[in-house]
């Protein structure tokens, strides 16, 4: 067969879904010059056939997250490699007939459907090989229809929703610093599953329900609530979840501190442990984990603040004595950024590779999307009323 049956194309789709198409662009350029050279007299027409094949394949793919882009990038190197076949014939040889297309469309429709289908057996050959998780499997673990996900809309709703919500944020947040959102979306569906092993010890979950941990002593409680990161950890593994997705559940609280039943030991004994009411870590150690840490924190604070009434759109200072009421109440602004600046503080995103002006970014993404759900009222300052 003519050397342009070669599917260099299936080469290429796969290093486009494991990888990126900055890559896999390059491998086209230097596979297709490759392949070229190997043909004698026939090396420009076989090297810009092969090119045009596999780069069309590239840009069709990118962001493949369903087999169907493969077989569209197929369609695409077939299409490519017969208009570069016609063009290279036409324009090399004067008796030209047009019964040659025939064989050269079958043989380019060949390159097409077996570079689709060898790049999706290969993808995960390598992805599996590189530790790496795709995007087509992301899309798969984001299904609701996943056992995980269903457990934990059916056992812990408030804690589904809360994972939702802050998805939604991180995701945001991933946008604004060139982040792998997809992958920051699912972990963040996941990342508390471990609450549904003992779903009421937690306030999502407890609407209408009395706090359970007004009964126990504050160690105990504290080991419960640092013990749903262990059991979320182990409920990943025992479902095959990839080992990224585990490892955002394993540092989704890094070593922080469970400060309220802490304060409360201390108000109740002489002697307190602190490591007794520290998460074990570790502490985030990419981008995405230090996002999904700050997304989780937020969203749980500010849900928490609106729920009390305690969220402000903004303070508005006074005429008279420039007395504001202050008190309990917060924006949504200062409270993001408070939540920020203690992670930081503590040590909690040294690992991450953030950068301040990336900080930054995540916090007005935070802000922005936070105000477009709560629309907090505006706090006015008290009006002095004149006696008569």
């Amino acid at each position: 067969p003519p050397p342009y049956t070669f599917p260099l194309a299936a080469v290429v789709l796969a290093i486009t879904i494991v990888f990126n198409s900055q890559l896999a662009l390059v491998c086209a350029v230097v596979l297709s010059i490759m392949v070229g050279l190997m043909q004698g007299d026939n090396q420009l027409p076989t090297a810009v056939t092969m090119l045009l094949g596999s780069g069309v394949a590239v840009v069709l793919a990118r962001g493949a997250e369903r087999p169907g882009t493969l077989l569209i990038a197929g369609a695409g190197t077939t299409v490519a490699t017969v208009l570069s076949q016609i063009g290279f014939t036409i324009s090399t040889s004067i008796d030209w007939q047009p019964v040659v297309l025939v064989p050269m469309m079958t043989f380019s429709l060949v390159n097409g459907v077996l570079s689709a289908l060898l790049a999706w057996g290969m993808f995960y050959v390598v992805a599996t090989l590189a530790g790496i998780i795709t995007a087509p499997q992301l899309m798969e673990l984001s299904h609701p229809s996943r056992p995980l996900l269903r457990k934990l809309m059916r056992e812990a709703p408030g804690t589904y929703y809360h994972s939702i919500s802050v998805a939604n944020l991180a995701e945001a947040a991933a946008e604004a610093v060139a982040a792998d959102a997809l992958l920051l979306r699912v972990a963040a569906f996941y990342h508390d599953i471990g609450k549904t092993i003992r779903p009421y010890f937690f306030t999502d979950n407890q609407t209408g329900r009395e706090n359970v941990h007004n009964e126990l002593d504050p160690q105990i409680s504290a080991a419960i609530i640092i013990d749903h990161v262990r059991e979320g950890v182990k409920m990943a593994r025992a479902a095959g979840l990839p080992q990224s997705i585990i490892d955002f559940i394993a540092t989704h609280h890094g070593t922080h501190l469970v400060a309220h039943f802490y304060q409360l030991a201390l108000r109740q004994q002489d002697t307190v442990d602190i490591e007794d009411f520290r998460y074990p870590g570790p502490i985030p150690f990419t981008r995405e984990q230090g996002i999904l840490m700050l997304a989780d924190s937020v969203e749980a604070t500010v849900r928490a603040k609106a729920q009390h009434g305690q969220l402000i759109a903004q303070r508005i200072p006074a005429s008279a004595n420039g007395q504001t009421r202050s008190g309990s109440h917060t924006t949504i602004e200062d409270l993001v950024a408070s939540i920020i600046d203690e992670r930081v503080r503590t040590g909690q995103l040294d690992n991450t590779a953030l950068t301040l002006r990336e900080l930054v970014l995540i916090r007005e993404a935070f802000v922005s999307t936070l105000q477009g759900i709560y629309h907090p009222r505006t706090e006015y300052a008290p009006q002095l009323v004149k006696a008569s």
